[in-house]
């Protein structure tokens, strides 16, 4: 049902998300729904459960690529997935894909134990032909919901760290053969000029929404509240009509109204508000 009101809506792109989208049984049947129906696919995986069979039902189902998440060498990975083999399952996965013709960018999301450690795993996915060169190495931002505000204390960045971030990610793409992003929004009025092209933005509202299994639209998979339900309302209403005070930019401080650079306020999941929307937590805090 979900995927009928998408394609009224005349959705004509779906990333396969999660949580992770193959732990679901079913995942087969969507992938060839979606296909019949002409959607472009794509997806964000642990890799964990991909094999040569699944990987070779993506390619049939004229899925291109996704990203796969490794978020550092074998032991930094493991200590934040704290799962034993996840690194090695992920790496695995990724390979399976990669030969099976898929392109494969990967996803690295961004806390205190991996922060370091950036290089070597360029240099390690590099060694292993799952980064390849011309490839995507996208770096992501961590984020509050889910997490109890004392682990998340714990493990963000602060603004600082994130400049020292993109002093890495600078010297970095002059040193390898890949292209290094931050795969998040980010406000520019916070950073140098040199630092700009290394941020990606986010289309959040405008250009995508998050659909969940049981019908809630987000305008972001990581905000913590749904916004209408597409199997209560059509999803075009649910575009057109809820998301008005988001396009507004009410929620952002007055001075991005004027901004030359305008880059939509940075993150609007970085800040554990109690709103919907919010301003990027770098736009209220300056540490």
């Amino acid at each position: 049902m979900i995927i009928n009101e998408l394609t009224r809506a005349e959705v004509f792109e779906v990333k396969l998300f999660g949580g992770e989208f193959t732990f679901y049984p079913y995942w087969r049947e969507v992938v060839q729904y979606l296909c019949e129906r002409d959607f472009y696919q794509t997806f964000v995986s642990n890799g964990t459960l991909f094999d040569a069979e699944s990987a070779d039902y993506l390619v049939a189902h004229n899925i291109l690529g996704g990203g796969i998440s490794i978020h550092g060498t074998e032991a930094v990975h493991d200590l934040i997935t704290q799962t034993p083999g996840s690194f090695r399952d992920a790496t695995r996965g990724a390979l399976t894909c990669i030969a099976a013709g898929l392109q494969i960018s990967i996803l690295y999301t961004l806390s205190r134990q991996n922060m370091n450690c950036i290089e070597d795993t360029i240099r390690c996915l590099l060694d292993m032909n799952i980064l390849l060169a011309g490839g995507h190495f996208a770096i992501g931002r961590l984020c509050p919901f889910g997490q109890p505000p004392h682990i998340w204390e714990t493990t963000r960045l602060s603004y600082n760290e994130f400049l020292a971030i993109f002093e890495t990610i600078d010297r970095l793409s002059n040193c390898y053969p890949v292209t290094i992003v931050l795969g998040d929004a980010f406000p520019i009025c916070r950073l140098p000029s040199k630092y700009h092209k290394y941020v990606t933005g986010c289309w959040q509202g405008t250009g995508f929404a998050h659909i969940e299994s049981d019908g809630g639209v987000k305008a972001c998979a990581i905000l913590p509240k749904a916004i209408g339900n597409l199997l209560e309302t059509p999803l075009t209403d649910i575009w057109d009509h809820e998301l008005i005070e988001f396009r507004s930019l009410s929620w952002l401080p007055k001075k991005c109204g004027t901004c030359q650079t305008f880059c939509g306020g940075g993150c609007s999941a970085s800040n554990p508000c109690s709103t919907v929307f919010g301003p990027d937590e770098f736009l209220v805090r300056s540490d």
